[in-house]
């Protein structure tokens, strides 16, 4: 934010406690491709999340070691020793995975669970799963091909290009717990129902319950005292909602 008073003297002038002199808030950019219909949240740190029932406990560190069940744990499971054509029983296992009847709490070490992707059916994360993997295996070629061309002599393996079974992210992945968990990591399975299920929607539902949000531009009042305020972006017919808390 920057600090502008509006031309009002903190001190002397009666309208200096009507509005803040902090404004202008850093400009907000996309750092990726966003597609059309995804929700943007504001991250406001972790420990805000209440534990209630039937709510994810989105902490970093409990969606990383839920996806660290899930990739290494629960699909390598499923895939030695169930047959692939046993499709009804893999889903119910999944069920009984994510519905088991034990509550979910801090004291019972179990709040990674509440973020497996249970509106889902068995056929939808193994799909999702199969994809990630095919893009790891994909950028660790990219990877190690760059560093033949480059010259460069250095090891592709880290969390993120990590495959299939293979054991070398363990220690990344207890480093990333206890420091910086990776919460930007693309191949992981459970951010991705995250990111491109959960927070995804239609054009036709936006258009239907979307909200435009920039009928409004910041600038000084024209009224005396009264510091800055908040002016029509463009002509605005008789009952437009103007804006949103």
């Amino acid at each position: 934010s920057h600090y502008d008073g509006a031309g009002l003297h903190r001190r002397i002038d009666a309208g200096a406690g009507a509005s803040s002199p902090y404004h202008s808030a850093n400009t907000t950019v996309a750092v990726r491709r966003i597609r059309a219909g995804s929700e943007l949240l504001a991250k406001y740190g972790d420990y805000w999340i209440p534990d209630l029932d039937g709510v994810s406990v989105t902490l970093s560190h409990l969606v990383q070691e839920a996806d660290r069940f899930l990739q290494k744990d629960y699909v390598p499971f499923v895939r030695s020793s169930l047959s692939p054509s046993s499709d009804d029983l893999k889903e119910a296992l999944w069920q009984f995975t994510v519905n088991f009847p034990v509550p979910i709490s801090e004291a019972n070490g179990n709040q990674a669970m509440t973020n497996l992707p249970s509106k889902y059916s068995w056929k939808e994360v193994e799909a999702m799963y199969f994809q990630k993997q095919e893009e790891k295996k994909q950028q660790q070629q990219e990877c190690q091909s760059s560093d033949r061309k480059d010259g460069i002599e250095q090891s592709c393996t880290n969390p993120d290009f990590s495959v299939d079974g293979d054991d070398n992210d363990d220690s990344n992945f207890e480093f990333n717990k206890n420091h910086k968990p990776n919460m930007d990591n693309p191949h992981s399975l459970v951010q991705s129902f995250f990111r491109e299920r959960e927070y995804m929607r239609s054009l036709d539902w936006l258009y239907e319950y979307g909200y435009c949000q920039d009928h409004l531009r910041p600038g000084l009042s024209t009224i005396p005292q009264a510091g800055r305020g908040a002016f029509a972006a463009r002509d605005l017919p008789a009952n437009t909602v103007v804006g949103f808390a």
